[in-house]
């Protein structure tokens, strides 16, 4: 794999910063990112097992083409900075205190944006074809520093004696084989008068990697996201969470 000069490409759009990684030429990048509900599909049928969570728990650790569905709905990481302002939600993120837990962090552009700005981030994903791009681009963009947690796809595995002023789950409980067990875990290692940021997208119904999702369902099965504040609704599936 082609290596990336530090920082200078740290803004390039996404697809270009993969064909970088893979070698792959930028014109099948793109083509394969456009027809990700296609590949999707084909692979989600070659999975074992006969429900949901059977075949999410073989698809995100063993398949790349995972990584076409994220590619489809990224762009860059300045773009995704521009997207937070005028959604009124950089604020929020910015503004929380040091510590950033990137929980499904996917193509790492989050984590890497959060350690720009200063902040100590842990990017936590499925040890599968994200993380290993995530690191990828870490290290292109000198940001060694951004701690890696892998995580089984079957359940999210932190470090429970641990809190964060920031956790940020973005378009990840949908994929997730218990949304209510998960947010529950997320929400328990939020520092007391941190935030939690939660991104939650509409299924699609010729992907069948995302489950519908709904927020008051998250808040009856978790005491613990019932007992935060509810700052932000954005009415397009983003929410702000302040911790007791």
């Amino acid at each position: 794999m082609e290596s990336m000069a530090p920082i200078l490409r740290a803004d390039a759009p996404v697809l270009r910063l993969y064909a970088d990684y893979s070698g792959l030429p930028l014109g099948v990048v793109t083509e394969c990112a456009q027809r990700s509900a296609t590949l999707t599909q084909a692979v989600w049928l070659q999975c074992e097992g006969d429900s949901w969570r059977d075949k999410a728990k073989v698809f995100y650790e063993r398949y790349e083409e995972v990584l076409f569905d994220l590619l489809q709905h990224s762009t860059s990481r300045a773009q995704r900075r521009a997207s937070y302002e005028r959604d009124g939600i950089w604020s929020w993120l910015a503004g929380a205190g040091a510590t950033v837990l990137d929980f499904g962090g996917g193509l790492g552009l989050t984590s890497s944006l959060m350690r720009e700005i200063g902040k100590q981030v842990t990017y936590c994903e499925v040890d599968g074809a994200a993380l290993r791009f995530a690191k990828w681009y870490f290290e292109g963009n000198g940001q060694r520093d951004i701690e890696v947690v892998r995580t089984p796809s079957a359940a999210p595995l932190l470090p429970l004696d641990r809190r964060w002023d920031l956790v940020l789950a973005e378009a990840v409980l949908e994929h997730v084989v218990d949304p209510v067990a998960t947010i529950e875990t997320l929400a328990q290692v939020v520092h007391s008068g941190g935030l939690l940021y939660l991104a939650i997208a509409l299924p699609e119904p010729e992907c069948p990697l995302r489950q519908p999702v709904a927020v008051a369902d998250l808040i009856a099965g978790s005491p613990t996201l019932r007992a935060m504040d509810l700052v932000l609704e954005t009415g397009d599936g983003r929410f702000v969470f302040r911790a007791a």
